[in-house]
């Protein structure tokens, strides 16, 4: 049986915050894999899901989410995020602009979070952002982190569960 990982790159492509998603398409393209017998990744990118993400999470067995974030960390840090203690914002939500932690609040109080799901976060640099029209890609140190990260995260995971071997 496979086991289909959902790796998503969450942001817009006309905002600074396309890093995710620049990560996430780039993996793909270059072919990236667990190197975990019967285990393989699905990679999407989302542009500003807000609420929608609920619907494809619902559907998702495991997941590992990559969005950008300013946190005051070195921009190009790579952040794995702990959902269930991620400080939530008691800022008025619309339904108009919903950001990913008030989302994932929403999702598991509701019980729509997948089985697995791995939040990482790519740090950029705060406000004001450079010019969306000419994008960066992300920088191999970067790149590098988020694998090795994903890698490590899906070995501890799901080998010790199944016994499957690395290949």
């Amino acid at each position: 049986m496979t086991t289909r990982i959902e790796i998503l790159g969450i942001g817009s492509p006309l905002h600074p915050d396309q890093a995710a998603m620049s990560l996430v398409e780039g993996m793909q393209r270059e072919g990236f894999s667990s190197g975990i017998e019967g285990v393989e990744f699905a990679f999407r990118t989302l542009d500003r899901p807000g609420w929608g993400l609920l619907e494809f999470l619902r559907e998702t067995e495991w997941a590992i989410l990559v969005d950008a974030m300013v946190s005051g960390r070195r921009p190009g840090s790579v952040s794995r995020l702990d959902i269930d203690t991620l400080p939530f914002s008691s800022r008025t939500l619309t339904s108009h602009e919903v950001g990913l932690l008030p989302v994932l609040a929403v999702g598991r109080s509701l019980g729509l979070l997948p089985r697995g799901l791995i939040l990482y976060g790519i740090e950029i640099d705060p406000p004001p952002f450079p010019d969306p029209a000419s994008p960066r890609e992300p920088p191999f140190a970067v790149v590098s982190s988020l694998r090795e990260a994903i890698l490590r995260d899906m070995a501890s995971l799901l080998a010790p569960e199944s016994g499957r071997e690395r290949r």
